[in-house]
């Protein structure tokens, strides 16, 4: 049977025993005819990260959309804060923030160019780089999404799977010299 005693007794006020007979599983009066109980203890994880913006050179003033795709949809809380991810983007590395996709398994993460930064091809600053900054990402049961990224320019990373270039050097101006020819 599934109710055991374990030794203690249950027992109306007259002192009747209680009969310890469950409904079957399924059948009218068992927990599982009354409540659509759904125990989960899978924590979702990412499964790559991408962009949605198309490959090619980008330059100061431009907006990146970074995506990051979980194995099952994901609640973002920015109460607290805006979760972000760690772009490495030259000198100073920065931050592409949380901007949609509660509730689903793609979340966007913006990113605008900034005058300083350049990338042969854009990626993330490491594994650790996906970042709740006090925010908060869970799925429908309340689990917490494990941040770990794929390791930078591996499968399943932004370098890997996009080619976005980050060029904010303007071009020099070569001063150029035309010799004039004599004409007879």
């Amino acid at each position: 049977t599934s109710l055991a005693l374990n030794l203690g007794t249950i027992q109306d006020a007259a002192g009747n025993k209680a009969t310890l007979t469950l409904a079957t599983p399924g059948a009218a009066n068992s927990l599982g005819a009354n409540k659509a109980i759904i125990i989960d203890t899978t924590v979702p994880t990412v499964s790559f990260v991408s962009s949605s913006t198309a490959n090619g050179s980008y330059n100061a003033g431009d907006t990146i959309a970074v995506t990051a795709t979980f194995t099952e949809a994901i609640t973002v809380d920015t109460t607290g804060g805006t979760p972000y991810i760690t772009l490495e983007t030259g000198t100073t590395d920065r931050n592409a923030s949380y901007a949609s996709g509660t509730g689903t398994t793609i979340l966007t993460f913006n990113y605008t160019v900034q005058a300083t930064d350049t990338s042969s091809d854009l990626d993330y600053v490491a594994t650790t780089s996906l970042a709740l900054n006090l925010g908060t990402m869970q799925d429908a049961a309340g689990n917490n999404a494990t941040l770990t990224l794929a390791t930078p320019g591996a499968a399943n990373s932004l370098g890997a799977n996009k080619a976005i270039i980050i060029d904010t050097t303007a071009p020099t101006n070569q001063d150029t010299v035309f010799a004039a020819s004599a004409s007879k």
